[in-house]
């Protein structure tokens, strides 16, 4: 089972983890908080700091995705329709992780 770290006090994060809930993805993910003990030692073994919340944070292969490679990574191993989102990784990583930034860094003021 992949994990999948989040900001739990993000409002959009937890509308996201309720979305995945809902289209199987508790079958999917290991939901943990990147502020939790847990969160806190899986960050420090993957290289990032201690109060890293800028993004999700997917572990999957023993690798550690980020931004709009963990997202898309995420809608590829749902159900549906929705996995085919995948296709904008053909989108040059800096735009996408341009607009994943953008959203992030609104999203307490959004939600």
């Amino acid at each position: 089972m992949d994990l999948l770290l989040i900001d739990d006090t993000c409002t959009l994060c937890n509308k996201t983890v309720a979305f995945l809930s809902l289209r199987g993805g508790d079958n999917l993910f290991q939901y943990i908080s990147l502020f939790s003990p847990q969160g806190q030692e899986l960050l420090k073994n993957y290289g990032f700091p201690s109060d890293y919340d800028k993004s999700v944070v997917l572990i999957r292969n023993q690798k550690a995705y980020i931004k709009s490679d963990a997202a898309l990574r995420i809608f590829r191993q749902l159900p549906g329709i929705i996995r085919f989102l995948y296709v904008f990784v053909v989108i040059p990583k800096f735009i996408r992780d341009w607009v994943y930034d953008i959203v992030a860094k609104h999203r307490h003021g959004l939600f």
